[in-house]
């Protein structure tokens, strides 16, 4: 099988973009505000507590993708309400087959707003309780490297005849905007600071500008809950970040011992 299309699994930090993009492109947060991360540890409702796996304090809204804390996630999504999250979450192509021409392909899991429960908007912000397949969640990165459309990923070019005719040509099929293209360059330029600076620092190659985000997610366990000790690695990337004509995403399925996908899989987007 083509596990790209077929194989699901939560994305883990790299969702974040999903939620830093749609609060910023409804002005529910500014470059400038600041957010409080609570040293690492935030009881947000009883009985739930959320960590991060540094403790920050009072860091900018940039700062929170860049060292990717699940509270400041959280916090941001918060600004933004459920409605509007699961809106722009449906939107970036969650839950929805992206339509490439591979066979086996899944929608994912996505659910209803209906059915969130009270803590869904405490796990969501940060790639919980969303499963997607690997080709979502590119194309999902993608929006942001096209300046704020959603593109339909596509396998076949084209088809010659014997001749060398072209008798089928694949041409890209862009949704309407999204986001605005300002929030799109925006975020860009934050997804070029995890690289820099952040998480991503992995993945940067010399003289060439590298947007891209980390994830690590815990596998589910057969009886329910997450696991402490198997993980899938996740780096999402495209480049040049100014004008960008690749992108890829890197999973490793439960790599050891070490499992990070900073550590894991940035290294090898860099490296391809």
């Amino acid at each position: 099988r083509n596990r790209a299309v077929t194989d699901i699994f939560e994305p883990g930090s790299v969702f974040k973009i999903v939620t830093a993009t749609a609060a910023l492109n409804e002005g529910k947060i500014a470059m400038t505000d600041i957010v409080n991360c609570e040293q690492g540890q935030w009881q947000v409702r009883p009985r739930r507590v959320i960590h991060d796996v540094h403790p920050y304090g009072s860091i900018t809204f940039p700062e929170v993708l860049v060292h990717s804390s699940n509270i400041g996630a959280v916090k941001i999504a918060m600004r933004l309400g459920e409605r509007s999250l699961d809106q722009y979450i449906r939107n970036f192509g969650f839950g929805a087959m992206t339509g490439i021409d591979f066979p086996g392909e899944v929608r994912g899991i996505l659910r209803p707003l209906e059915q969130w429960s009270k803590i869904s908007i405490t796990s969501l912000p940060f790639g919980q309780e969303v499963a997607a397949t690997a080709i979502q969640m590119l194309r999902a990165l993608c929006v942001i490297a096209n300046g704020g459309q959603k593109v339909q990923p596509y396998l076949l070019e084209e088809i010659r005849d014997a001749n060398g005719v072209t008798v089928f040509k694949h041409e890209p099929v862009l949704s309407e905007p999204i986001i605005a293209p300002e929030t799109a360059a925006t975020i860009s330029g934050i997804l070029e600071r995890v690289v820099k600076e952040g998480t991503g620092a992995k993945a940067q190659i010399q003289g060439i500008r590298v947007a891209g985000k980390t994830g690590t997610s815990q596998k589910l366990e057969a009886g329910g809950g997450y696991s402490h000790q198997n993980f899938i690695g996740s780096f999402i990337g495209y480049a040049p970040a100014e004008d960008p004509m690749l992108a890829m995403i890197v999973s490793l399925d439960n790599p050891k011992p070490l499992y990070y996908g900073g550590t894991v899989a940035a290294p090898v987007f860099q490296k391809v």
